[in-house]
């Protein structure tokens, strides 16, 4: 990490480059990997399971507030997912799977980032009300 704190600046950039690499090289390796699993995936249901796990293992990277509850699944025509905030309010979104994995991965990654920018505005506005509480 010293490299990183401006006493090197080159050494800094460089670090900083390698590392920027190494987590392309990883999503890269994760996406080559993940649409393997949809290819080889051949029946309706293991599909959408499939798609729905992959929803949760994004969702679980980014959510770190735990007042809000939260679910991912399979859903009679597609994949779905359920927030509920802190004030009790649900909110919903979903896709249905075009079987084409790589449509389909994509859909994964906006409805991921879906939910997640949901989440930080109401966590923002919640801040906001609380600071307006204060003053």
């Amino acid at each position: 990490m010293e490299d990183l704190t401006g006493e090197d600046e080159k050494k800094g950039r460089e670090a900083a480059e390698e590392y920027r690499l190494s987590l392309e090289a990883g999503s890269a390796e994760r996406k080559t990997q993940e649409l393997t699993e949809l290819s080889e995936e051949k029946g309706i249901d293991g599909y959408k399971d499939v798609l729905a796990k992959m929803v949760r293992e994004r969702l679980e990277q980014c959510f770190v507030s735990p007042s809000y509850q939260w679910a991912a699944a399979k859903t009679k025509f597609g994949v779905a997912v359920a927030v509920i905030a802190p004030n009790g309010k649900k909110y919903t979104a979903g896709f249905l799977p075009t079987h084409e994995p790589a449509f389909d991965l994509q859909a994964v990654e906006r409805l991921a980032d879906k939910v997640e920018n949901t989440v930080l505005k109401l966590e923002n506005e919640r801040l906001d009300v609380g600071k307006a509480k204060e003053e």
